[in-house]
């Protein structure tokens, strides 16, 4: 559909001819540049009907009747496509430059694996909420070393310097992958016991589940 309000006629003409010849080879085999092609022409209603309903997001009552007309005006679009594929399509052009990215940190055969929208998007989400998952773990790490004090206010992940003489103990945690996080160097000996219950101590305050005792 042309929209001769905007000025940019032409510029849709064009989009809307690469959006059908796209849905023709999406029909046969469908690859992810066919479906942005067709993306790029449904922003262009998701733009009008945003337009014609006065809204600033694509949303709501009014957004949706209008984006009906320009469907009913783009049968194509309407009847060849699914709705949820066309939703997930349109979900995936919002965030395209996201997308991008993370298409580029797949190995190939995984690219060629993702070309359908909806499995695009669901697995744009699921790296999402890894990497934010991770995140909130490395904060939550990083927050658990820096409230865990020794005696005189020093946090037990700065770096220790050895005592002056005499005998000395270490109690080093773990993360669970068995890599050493936090090395305790105690500046005096104690008896095996009190070394074994600052050790438990250690690991209820800091979270980790792994200590061990070197004297």
């Amino acid at each position: 559909m042309a929209d001769s309000n905007d000025g940019n006629e032409t510029a849709i003409d064009k989009l809307r001819r690469a959006a059908i010849l796209a849905l023709g080879r999406i029909k046969s085999k469908r690859e992810w540049r066919d479906w942005l092609a067709v993306e790029a022409y449904c922003a262009t209603g998701r733009r009008w009907a945003m337009r014609m309903s006065n809204s600033n997001t694509p949303n709501g009552r009014r957004y949706a009747d209008a984006f009906a007309v320009w469907l009913d005006r783009n049968p194509r679009f309407r009847d060849d496509i699914a709705k949820q594929e066309r939703n997930d399509l349109m979900r995936c052009g919002e965030s395209l430059a996201a997308i991008e990215v993370f298409r580029a940190t797949l190995e190939p055969k995984r690219q060629r694996a993702l070309q359908h929208p909806t499995s695009v998007w669901r697995a744009f989400k699921a790296d999402k909420a890894r990497q934010e998952r991770e995140e909130a773990l490395e904060r939550a790490e990083a927050l658990a070393r820096d409230s865990v004090k020794a005696g005189d206010g020093t946090p037990f992940n700065a770096p220790v310097l050895p005592p002056l003489g005499g005998h000395q103990s270490e109690i080093i945690l773990h993360k669970d992958d068995g890599a050493s996080l936090i090395v305790v160097t105690l500046k005096r000996a104690y008896a095996k016991p009190m070394l074994i219950a600052i050790a438990r101590e250690l690991v209820r305050v800091s979270g980790l589940t792994v200590a061990e005792i070197f004297e």
